[in-house]
């Protein structure tokens, strides 16, 4: 359930916005999975009332999941106003899912109290396909981000780090990969339920079914890298290092920038591999230059000059 994870990522951090979009998608998903179950074994008078109260958990909870992906944006993009813009529209287009209460509808099993779902109408499939453009193209600047840290090898060899993930920094890479496994397995699903919603052959009963475990998986999978993204547990990276401002920076920032093995003077850069002394690098990403080093107590510290 990640509760213990939960209950230490809000006593180490700050609250902060990721955090609240974190806890939306949580209770939104929960409450969707939940009302769900309900909806399909508990005696109830009025089924239309409970399909549309589900409806609008759901509703909730696709837009709230993808809002997890797209605070990756702000972290690979060193929170770049212009990205940050371009996307928040973007996102926008996941409010489709809102139609989702309203084509629904359900009734009671003859004279019993228990429910079923009679209709699905075909525009609730809106919702799973503008997340499922919304996510590509997340993933797809995420990717290509990632890639370019390193500006001394050819494209084809970063395509063949995008599919093997080598030469790159542990984090970099749990970022891709995950990634890579959040988008297959989001954008998989999505479709397979449009195809189910779409089609005429499948009962209305298991249209609806079919959605409550993509939005259940979806928000588990988001949710987990959160988490470990938040705590700085993917893969050995440290979590305790800070800004020369003394605040915690993102992990994401340092990382990629870490991915990078030596600057302009070939001085060599900070590797999360490397569990050695004092290490000092500076380079620079477009018009910035930062530098890296390690104190003595093995906090790692950044700072831009």
């Amino acid at each position: 359930m990640g509760i213990p994870e939960d209950i230490r990522m809000f006593r180490k951090e700050r609250v902060a916005l990721s955090d609240v979009a974190y806890v939306l998608a949580r209770i939104a998903s929960g409450g969707f999975v939940t009302m769900s179950f309900l909806f399909a074994a508990a005696p109830l008078s009025n089924c239309q009332t409970m399909i549309n109260i589900t409806g609008w958990f759901g509703a909730f909870a696709l837009p709230c999941n993808s809002m997890l992906f797209l605070l990756r944006i702000r972290g690979v993009f060193f929170n770049s106003r212009i990205i940050t813009i371009i996307f928040s529209l973007l996102w926008l287009s996941t409010l489709a899912s809102f139609t989702a209460p309203f084509t629904f509808t359900a009734n009671n099993i003859g004279p019993t109290d228990n429910c079923i779902i009679t209709r699905v109408d075909e525009r609730s499939s809106a919702g799973f396909f503008s997340i499922g453009v919304f996510d590509t193209m997340v993933f797809i600047a995420i990717t290509i981000r990632i890639l370019s840290f390193n500006p001394t090898i050819s494209w084809s060899e970063r395509l063949r780090t995008f599919w093997s993930g080598k030469n790159m920094g542990r984090v970099s890479r749990a970022l891709l990969q995950t990634g890579q496994l959040y988008y297959l397995v989001t954008v998989g699903g999505n479709i397979l339920v449009m195809v189910i919603i779409l089609n005429a052959r499948v009962s209305a009963t298991f249209q609806g079914m079919s959605t409550v475990p993509n939005i259940a998986l979806q928000n588990a999978m988001a949710c987990k890298v959160f988490r470990l993204l938040k705590l700085g547990l993917i893969k050995g990276f440290p979590s305790n290092f800070t800004s020369s401002t003394g605040e915690r920076t993102r992990s994401l920032q340092f990382n990629t920038t870490a991915a990078l093995s030596r600057d302009a003077t070939g001085r060599r850069t900070v590797d999360p591999d490397d569990g050695g002394d004092i290490h000092l690098a500076t380079f620079s990403i477009g018009k910035q230059t930062w530098l890296l080093r390690r104190s003595r107590g093995g906090r790692v510290i950044l700072s831009s000059r």
